[in-house]
């Protein structure tokens, strides 16, 4: 192998069980595996453990996007670029003679959640999982048919879906402590339909042109023709078809949320209570714990803020003191100084 011939990929095994064919099931953990390259014939290129692999696998730091028509599902890492959620409440206006202000009548309250996230790979495999994952989410994006007899066809759904991102994307019911923050999308995903999806490689960080050997394995080397696949003496020639594996992708997505849980508030005489019991809907949209966790009792006591400086709190007790001393300060003075404006004082 000459000095040139360097060897920067090679494709023994990849993991293919979130797309393909033949997993008919539907798979509710994932498990990123960026290589299983542990026996490569020539010695240049071993197994390795990937950081963002084991983020996300230990920490759940992870994109779920189910499909609900197929019951599939694919994972994306949360190499997050993008996350705005809006909620935009809408009122019929209706203008009258004689006033000044429209009287305003309530319609709905509608949430559209942009997510952009980056897709990076650590070689030529996980950059092959990454396109076959894209690949899945764009079919997603069309609907489902049913075969009828001619050859005629009649769509049976559109496409929905359900996302799941940690507690920042999860249905209400699944965010409160112990609560199933960690479910899967199709049982603790909000669902909703995505009305744009964006697909950019990031071409500044380059792309894999892997070609392929004679054995039909793929190889990504630096300026060469040829490969020593066994003894590095005996040349094996590699041909190439033009397939392009980005090393980096950039995703995002409008998706706009269907609510499937009711929300609102319920009066119970001069009481104000969330809807659906309140307690699934008590730490809507985004869930948290702030409560204590007691080892002796196994328990979490009632949610609190705790303040951790006491000397802000004095501070901004002393403030709020100082302020309504001025206050009847300048109301017990103002006669005074009215008296002193009418006789030009």
């Amino acid at each position: 192998m000459d000095d040139d011939d360097i060897l920067v990929g090679e494709d023994i095994e990849y993991e293919t069980r979130e797309v393909s064919e033949d997993v008919g099931w539907y798979d509710s953990s994932p498990f990123f595996v960026a290589s299983k390259n542990d026996e490569s014939p020539d010695g240049f290129y071993g197994s390795y453990n990937s950081v963002t692999d084991n983020l996300a696998n230990s920490k759940k730091q992870f994109i779920e996007i189910f499909h609900i028509p197929t019951q599939k599902n694919v994972f994306f890492k949360s190499f997050l670029t993008a996350f705005q959620d809006n909620f935009s409440t809408e009122y019929t206006k209706e203008s009258v003679f004689g006033r000044m202000d429209p009287i305003a009548t309530y319609k709905r309250t509608g949430r559209q959640i942009t997510l952009g996230w980056d897709v990076p790979s650590s070689g030529l495999s996980e950059a092959k999982e990454n396109l076959a994952k894209m690949n899945r989410l764009i079919q997603f994006l069309y609907p489902v048919y049913d075969p009828g007899n001619g050859g005629a066809t009649t769509m049976r759904s559109g496409p929905i879906f359900k996302i799941k991102m940690g507690n920042l994307i999860i249905r209400p019911g699944f965010t409160q402590p112990g609560g199933g923050v960690d479910a899967s999308a199709k049982d603790g995903g909000l669902p909703g339909i995505i009305e744009g999806f964006s697909y950019a490689p990031k071409l500044e960080y380059g792309v894999y042109d892997p070609g392929k050997l004679a054995g039909g394995k793929d190889v990504q080397i630096a300026n060469a023709k040829h490969w020593s696949s066994t003894d590095k003496t005996s040349d094996a020639t590699v041909s190439y078809d033009g397939a392009l594996y980005p090393k980096v992708v950039s995703a995002q997505i409008q998706f706009t949320v269907l609510h499937d849980t009711p929300l609102g508030w319920e009066m119970e005489g001069d009481e104000a209570k969330l809807r659906n019991g309140g307690v699934a809907n008590s730490r809507f949209p985004y869930g948290g714990d702030n409560a204590p966790f007691d080892p002796a009792t196994g328990k979490r006591a009632a949610p609190y803020v705790e303040q951790a400086d006491w000397q802000s709190w004095l501070d901004l007790e002393k403030d709020l003191i100082l302020r309504r001393i001025d206050v009847r300060a300048n109301k017990l003075l103002q006669p005074s100084r009215d008296v002193k404006q009418f006789f030009g004082g």
